[in-house]
């Protein structure tokens, strides 16, 4: 049986025609017979397949298969690109796998087989966004824009329907001009620049990439260079290629931003032109700097942060439009607030203005709501001790109480005074983004009915899914919500993480409260397709769990023998994401300071050492298991999992790395106590074991990046390599370098 024609009509849509255009090809690749593209249907010898646009019965996300006679069989979509996902669905029943960055194509491709029966399938969750550009230096904030191509061909396959832009006021895009002041930074990832030196692990790919030539691992399209305005008309450039890209893939581009975070010149200019009588009373603000970037307003300018200030209302406004603006090719934009928090010093009145406007005291009084965020604030379980516990708490409430304030301007300046959309395209929305989980039952009281809004309350997929209870509405359809699913955490950083078994529970709170979709997290790729296959497949039919997804993703291009190997290695390393994710045990943040700080400022060195070395344990596990694995499996998925293993094997080097560090540090503290009580012995034997320790964690800091290194496999990887080479090994070679000077000459009085 062959497939001889592919119909799709005289005047195809572009989407139809690249949907035939797809099953011809994967047609050739799979049977080695390529079918013709043809207008129409004629009496032929094999199968014709067409492919068709029919409103009867289908959503616009909905397709079915059929036979219409016993040669023909067809394809019909809402829309053109729900025909294109009916191609994509066929192709991966003969077998073909969908990663990220290609494909795998079987082996021994299943017979040319299509379903006997009429099919229909339409998603049940309809909102299905990856979040792309973003920030560190294993995020697609390094890409060129061309690199985003073969990303959205794939999510397209995957049947994703949008992508995200997470843009910071630093970032490249955003012309922002406040009554004669001009936003000066136009920087990509707070500035930071990995560098890549010869003597590196992995450097040949550096080399093979072009990132070599810069010695900096950056976005070679917008690299820090040219004025001000070239960086910005690059970087508008820049994302209107990358949306153009998608929307020829049929997706929605979004946009999020912070409402109320200013660049620096903004934010003296608006300190400037505040009254005193419009300032609210100093609060503190929780403000953190990253690179170029200083997170948080300072006080003074927390104190214009009022619902009175005029000049701060205006500001917002200005910020907001310039965003509008800036991405002309966006279909839909969300502002929040700033990660810690804003100013909360005029949540009162932004509250009683609010609550007199919207009864929101009939539903839950303020004082009742903050009870609720401390209460329920994440990370509050893993403090160790009454003091971290309240810290913990205290972030909570200030986190509310100043999401309030900008709820107020957000109600203020979307439902009252309203932006200029005459540039955007047709349909954009602005909405709410990110506000704390207290606050959703609120929502359908102040925005309009049917509003969409972004659910980001929490980092770790656990707690996230624990909470799903508050999108809960009596109007299903009164506001469309979406929740941020955590495929990893930035915290745990580097080391490989499945989220699979908290993901599928937040999964299941989103259809237990009617919310629409999902809006991915994450920072790399390669190590969390199992997690995207759960995701892709679970919004389109009830009944998939995680461990379904991984055996239907593996186990056609790898075969049964790997995987019990596979399987058992995947639960392992579950159980490690999620035990890290519960205690917030932060281990390889990819910041320049990250090493430093274990180094400077990490108390319970001794425990830490030892959980280090657990973990480590439980990846070399996962990591045998994989090997195993790759013995058996077919090989077609191997190189799939070699690169998984080579990941997880990094991870072991890397925690027995900084365990050795920590040990380091213990020593080296003890030398230092040694010389001040007057025991040369003890001094000796100090600084001895700091550098005997050090030089342990630079070796497995070395192997660790060159383990890392055999397995990279995309841009995101190799983003990840630059930043364990610049930020972890370049750092404890030179501790490792400070330490061995300091053995080699001491003295101390003796006593």
């Amino acid at each position: 049986m062959k497939i001889h024609r592919i119909v799709i009509g005289s005047k195809p849509r572009r989407l139809v025609r690249h949907a035939a255009q797809e099953l011809a090809q994967y047609t050739k690749q799979l049977f080695k017979h390529q079918p013709r593209i043809v207008a129409s249907r004629r009496k032929a010898t094999g199968i014709t397949v067409v492919l068709d646009l029919k409103a009867d019965g289908l959503s616009d996300q909905g397709y079915a298969f059929r036979w219409i006679d016993r040669n023909t069989f067809a394809i019909e979509g809402g829309a053109p690109i729900a025909v294109l996902w009916g191609v994509y669905d066929l192709v991966e029943r003969w077998g073909v796998r969908y990663q990220l960055h290609g494909d795998i194509l079987p082996d021994r491709p299943a017979a040319l087989a299509f379903p006997k029966k009429t099919t229909r399938c339409e998603p049940d969750l309809t909102i299905r966004t990856f979040r792309t550009y973003n920030d560190f230096a294993n995020n697609e904030c390094a890409w060129p824009a061309e690199d985003y191509r073969m990303l959205i061909d794939q999510l397209a396959k995957l049947r994703y329907n949008g992508i995200l832009f997470c843009v910071r006021p630093f970032d490249p895009f955003i012309d922002l001009r406040f009554h004669g002041a001009r936003k000066t930074l136009a920087e990509t990832n707070f500035g930071w620049r990995p560098e890549i030196k010869p003597d590196h692990p992995g450097y040949h790919l550096f080399a093979a990439s072009g990132d070599a030539k810069h010695g900096v691992f950056v976005n070679p399209q917008l690299i820090r260079q040219g004025s001000y305005d070239q960086r910005i008309k690059a970087g508008q450039a820049y994302a209107r290629k990358v949306f153009r890209m998608a929307h020829d893939r049929g997706m929605q581009c979004l946009v999020s931003g912070a409402a109320a975070d200013f660049d620096p010149a903004i934010r003296q200019r608006i300190r400037e032109l505040t009254k005193p009588q419009h300032k609210t009373k100093p609060t503190p603000i929780h403000r953190i700097r990253y690179g170029i970037w200083r997170e948080g307003p300072d006080v003074e300018t927390g104190r214009c942060m009022s619902v009175r200030n005029p000049v701060f209302l205006d500001a917002v406004l200005t910020n907001l439009q310039a965003h509008i603006d800036a991405f002309s090719e966006a279909d839909a934009f969300f502002f929040s607030s700033t990660e810690f928090g804003g100013s909360s010093g005029d949540c009162e009145r932004a509250w009683r203005i609010l609550d007199k406007k919207y009864g929101l005291s009939k539903v839950m009084s303020l004082e009742t709501l903050q009870k609720e965020a401390a209460r329920h604030a994440e990370g509050k379980e893993a403090a160790r001790d009454a003091e971290g516990k309240k810290a913990v708490a205290d972030r909570a409430v200030h986190e509310v109480r100043g999401d309030i304030v900008i709820l107020y301007a957000l109600d203020h300046l979307i439902n009252e005074r309203g932006l200029d959309l005459s540039k955007a395209r047709r349909g954009t929305t602005v909405s709410p983004y990110g506000l704390s989980a207290e606050l959703h039952r609120f929502l359908p009281l102040v925005f309009p009915h049917g509003s969409r809004y972004v659910a980001a309350y929490g980092y770790m997929p656990f707690y996230v899914a624990s909470r799903t209870d508050t999108l809960k509405q009596e109007d299903p359809e009164a506001i469309q919500y979406s929740v941020v699913v955590s495929a990893e955490d930035d915290n745990i950083g580097l080391l490989p993480q499945l989220t699979g078994s908290s993901v599928h529970k937040i999964i299941e709170g989103v259809r237990n409260v009617g919310a629409r979709g999902f809006q991915t997290r994450q920072w790399q790729h390669s190590n969390l397709l199992p997690t995207f296959h759960y995701l892709a497949h679970t919004a389109w039919e009830k009944g998939w769990t995680p461990h379904k997804a991984y055996r239907h993703l593996y186990e056609p291009v790898c075969g049964q023998r790997a995987m019990p190997h596979i399987m058992r290695a995947f639960r392992r390393i579950e159980q490690v994401t999620e035990q890290m994710h519960r205690d917030v045990f932060c281990v390889s943040f990819p910041v320049p300071g990250w090493i430093s700080g274990f180094w400077e400022d990490i108390p319970d060195r001794s425990e830490r050492s030892k959980r280090l070395d657990e973990i480590a344990k439980e990846y070399e596990k996962s990591s045998d298991d994989l090997a195993q694995a790759i013995r058996v499996s077919r090989a077609a998925g191997r190189d799939n999992l070699i690169a998984f293993e080579r990941h997880t094997r990094h991870a072991v080097y890397y925690c027995q790395s900084v365990s050795h560090l920590f040990r380091a540090r213990s020593a080296d503290l003890e030398a230092t106590a040694a010389q001040g009580s007057g025991s040369f012995d003890d001094l000796d034997a100090g600084r001895s074991a700091a550098t005997r320790h050090l030089d342990q964690s630079e070796a497995l800091m070395r192997k660790a990046c060159e383990t890392f290194a055999e397995g990279v496999r995309d841009r995101c990887d190799l983003g990840a390599l630059a930043t364990l080479n610049s930020y972890n090994l370049d750092v404890i070679a030179a501790y490792a370098r400070i330490g061995r000077a300091k053995e080699e000459m001491f003295s101390c009085q003796d006593s």
